[in-house]
């Protein structure tokens, strides 16, 4: 469990380390209870440690994800089950990778491996680590300081492999910063981050929240076809003291539980967020004011929130809606893929909705058994568009 102690001042890092550590146990957990004796392969690439409050370095994600991995062990170990871990982390500055050294030679009951220098150098070594082992599979964490260090070209390599999943950290903040300007050093980022043609020219008509929802459209869109992952899908991250999003977490999997899983992950991070954002917003007022406040904090701020929550389910009940209408009779399955691939968006509410347009007679299911009232993914059931 997380410290909220450590990350004052860095409320975004606390939100981006909830998702990988609470993502982290419920794949490690999947992986455990599937198959008989599986490696995880933990890949870091940009392992810092970076501004750190704890001297044990456990508020940065290499000893978060070591200490989530052997929580998964142990409770799998009391249910007979083999699991084993091996984690590579890489980092290029010196100072830190002395601190990521130090501590991880520390570590004797799994194997950590510790590199110094740039992760695209070591993105062979990488690939090649996230393969061995027992029945393999591979989570890749890629969380730069910036939007350079991690060209398309060089992460292809990783997507590669299978059975994998990644999660990115995403500097849509960098990346909006720049598409108005156009200079060769611009362009060529731009081909790098993305590894294809300038989409800036198809940004530039746009402003706010939809320029921004197209920027990151776009990667994940690159992500999906360039890994020919099935599920994509972003999770933003607010700053926390300012209506704008500051990167977005991209997430890709083979997987259908996958997407499902992170959907749940990310509510849960959001709610957080929310809080995070609301106590400094009460925290502001009484410092201008000098007068404490007479209602809870989380009143005083979550308007920007609601409207991100109404933005992305509207467009995704409407993209689903266009899907049912199109298709006419069309697989859970799919419908499920559609619905999340929009932020904030859970299976919970595709229930919902489902619901909503059957108590209106205009989808029917098919393929329900006696016991079945609701449809599920991968038990062939079929979403009927009756108008």
């Amino acid at each position: 469990m997380l410290d909220k102690e450590f990350y004052r001042n860095r409320e975004q890092t606390y939100i981006k380390h909830f998702v990988l550590e609470r993502y982290l146990e419920r794949l490690a957990f999947k992986i455990g209870m599937g198959t008989s004796g599986p490696t995880l392969n933990y890949v870091d690439g940009f392992a810092g440690p970076w501004k750190h409050a704890d001297e044990g370095l456990q508020d940065t994600s290499p000893f978060i994800a070591i200490s989530k991995l052997r929580d998964v062990r142990t409770a799998l170990r009391e249910r007979n089950r083999s699991f084993r871990f091996r984690c590579l982390f890489i980092e290029k500055e010196r100072g830190p990778f002395r601190q990521l050294e130090s501590e991880a030679r520390t570590v004797s009951d799994a194997e950590i491996i510790a590199l110094h220098g740039k992760f695209e150098d070591y993105v062979p070594n990488a690939a090649t680590f996230a393969s061995a082992g027992r029945k393999p599979f591979a989570f890749f964490f890629i969380d730069p300081t910036g939007w350079t260090g991690y060209r398309m070209s060089a992460l292809k390599r990783l997507l590669d492999v299978h059975p994998s999943e990644i999660l990115i950290n995403f500097m849509t903040s960098f990346v909006d910063r720049f598409v108005h300007r156009d200079t060769p050093a611009l362009r060529s980022g731009f081909q790098d981050l993305f590894g294809d043609g300038d989409f800036r020219h198809e940004w530039r008509s746009l402003e706010g929240l939809d320029r921004e929802d197209a920027i990151v459209e776009a990667y994940c869109r690159r992500i999906r076809d360039v890994g020919r992952f099935q599920f994509v899908g972003s999770a933003v991250v607010l700053k926390p003291d300012f209506d704008r999003s500051l990167y977005h977490l991209v997430y890709a999997t083979r997987h259908p539980k996958g997407i499902e899983v992170f959907r749940e992950v990310e509510e849960k991070a959001f709610s957080h967020q929310s809080e995070f954002r609301s106590d400094l917003a009460q925290s502001r007022r009484v410092s201008r004011t000098g007068q404490g406040e007479l209602f809870q904090a989380a009143s005083l701020s979550g308007s920007y929130e609601a409207s991100l929550i109404h933005r992305y389910r509207t467009r995704s009940k409407a993209a689903l809606k266009d899907l049912l209408r199109k298709e006419n009779r069309t697989p859970y399955d799919r419908a499920e893929e559609v619905a999340l691939s929009f932020p904030l968006t859970s299976s919970r509410q595709l229930k919902e909705w489902i619901a909503e347009w059957g108590a209106d007679g205009r989808i029917k299911v098919e393929g329900l058994t006696a016991r079945e009232r609701v449809p599920k993914a991968r038990r062939g059931h079929f979403l009927v568009w009756q108008t």
